[in-house]
């Protein structure tokens, strides 16, 4: 049998496109308001848990410039916590913008201005009026980049 010389151009494909990527964060990234007034218990599993009456949290997001934004969960120990995804200018609080928001965990997937914008945004998870005694888990966005 002849030795067979084989040439040509081998495709490697960029399996990095257009994958989806996952962005998480503990119960514990959030921050609640007046925090000597209103105390938030940090377990040792992650979680947050609010003892008494109710309070608002928010917790930072950062996800690559120039990604898409495909859905976002933030799940607690009850599903009737309102939560958001918001996005502010970068030089001051005025323009923001909900991208996403529900109920403590469900998941949204129609995401307003779903692209990551770096350059001129900032971006946070909020939750509204966390109940006494509430846990929150943590928070998954899905993306594209």
């Amino acid at each position: 049998m002849a030795d067979q010389l084989i040439t040509g151009t081998t495709l490697i494909e960029d399996k990095r496109s257009g994958r989806g990527e996952i962005w998480s964060i503990p119960g514990i990234a959030f921050t609640g308001q007046d925090p000597e007034t209103n105390p938030i218990n940090y377990g040792n599993d992650g979680t947050i848990v609010h003892g008494a009456g109710a309070l608002d949290v928010i917790a930072p997001v950062n996800i690559p410039n120039g990604a898409t934004i495909k859905k976002v969960v933030v799940y607690a120990s009850v599903s009737d916590l309102t939560w958001a995804l918001e996005r502010y200018e970068i030089d001051g609080a005025s323009s923001q913008v909900t991208m996403a928001t529900a109920v403590t965990n469900t998941e949204d997937t129609t995401i307003v201005n779903s692209t990551i914008n770096n350059e001129n945004f900032r971006y946070h998870l909020w939750i509204d009026n966390l109940d006494a005694d509430s846990i929150v888990y943590g928070a998954r966005i899905t993306y594209e980049f």
